[in-house]
């Protein structure tokens, strides 16, 4: 539902790049205003990355010297997705890497 005026629709006036949005904020609502809902943010994800971070510690010594390679996480609010490539010596089936990894 968006406010209406005497004409119809307000005119409101949007940023069209990320500079302008930001100068937007800290002009109407203060530096306070950059930070807004970055508690909550913060207070969803804890639980996520004690996890994770949990799950890595525990896992990656039992990894040691089996399994190289890099990785990234990308965290967002229902789902996390993780890319892992690695590189093999030798040629590997699927259910060898399995079992590598069991």
């Amino acid at each position: 539902m968006r406010p209406q005026g005497a004409l119809g629709l307000l005119e409101e006036k949007y940023a069209v790049s990320l500079f302008q949005a930001l100068r937007n904020i800290v002009k109407n609502e203060g530096m306070r205003g950059m930070y807004q809902g970055l508690s909550p943010t913060i207070l969803a994800l804890l639980p996520d990355w004690a996890v994770y971070y949990t799950t890595v510690r525990k896992v990656l010594p039992s990894l040691n010297r089996r399994l190289t390679g890099m990785s990234f996480r990308v965290p967002t609010v229902d789902v996390s997705v993780v890319d892992l490539t690695v590189r093999l010596k030798k040629k590997a089936t699927y259910d060898q890497i399995k079992a590598t990894i069991k």
